[in-house]
């Protein structure tokens, strides 16, 4: 199982947060969900995805096909 931690920080009077080194030159996701805000961590594996906005269409068509079982 993953090692995962929860921390607390604070935001500056800007509204930035500091994450800390290890997450130097890193993409993240950022959602609000109503009054919460989610940071999430992409892999860098992954964020290529997120900047490409062709490929991640055509990637949810094949999910949406997928879950359909429209499989070719």
């Amino acid at each position: 199982m993953p090692n995962r931690r929860t921390h607390t920080r604070n935001t500056d009077s800007r509204g930035r947060v500091n994450l800390s080194v290890a997450f130097a030159n890193r993409k993240l996701i950022v959602k609000q969900r109503d009054s919460e805000w989610v940071l999430r961590l992409l892999p860098e594996r992954e964020a290529w995805l997120h900047e490409n906005k062709a490929a991640r269409e055509s990637l949810r068509r094949g999910l949406e096909q997928a879950r359909a079982r429209k499989i070719i």
